[in-house]
């Protein structure tokens, strides 16, 4: 029974993440997890140091908009430098994630399922996943 889960979403297109944000509350709540809702942000060019002041209100909002309070949280960022799959592996080893619980999108055309950053989590990923559409 996870005691941690992962759910990386995308506030600036949370509609997408709603399955994956409503399994991963049903999990959490079920097994009394925390879920750790992670956000890979495109990196701040102005400077490193604003990264958080930048993005984490939006993160906030999204998780206080679309997550329950009685779920226990943990909110974190990570910068993308364009392999968000990676930082999404990396995160749920660093902070001892049992579960991921992630989105995805049917392939569009001349994509292929190994396109997708769900695919690569799956097949790279220590700890179980569980791919929502």
């Amino acid at each position: 029974m996870p005691k941690k889960i992962l759910l990386p979403i995308d506030p600036t297109t949370a509609e997408y993440w709603q399955p994956a944000i409503d399994a991963g509350v049903d999990l959490a709540r079920k097994y009394q997890a925390i879920l750790a809702v992670v956000w890979v942000a495109p990196p701040v060019e102005s400077a490193p140091v604003d990264f958080v002041d930048v993005h984490m209100p939006a993160l906030e909002a999204v998780v206080a908009e679309r997550l329950p309070s009685d779920v226990a949280t943990e909110l974190h960022l990570r910068a993308d430098w364009g392999d968000p799959d990676r930082e999404i592996c990396n995160a749920a080893d660093e902070l001892g994630a049992d579960l991921i619980v992630m989105g995805t999108h049917r392939p569009q055309d001349g994509e292929s399922l190994g396109d997708s950053n769900a695919a690569t989590v799956v097949l790279n990923a220590k700890c179980s996943v569980y791919v929502v559409r």
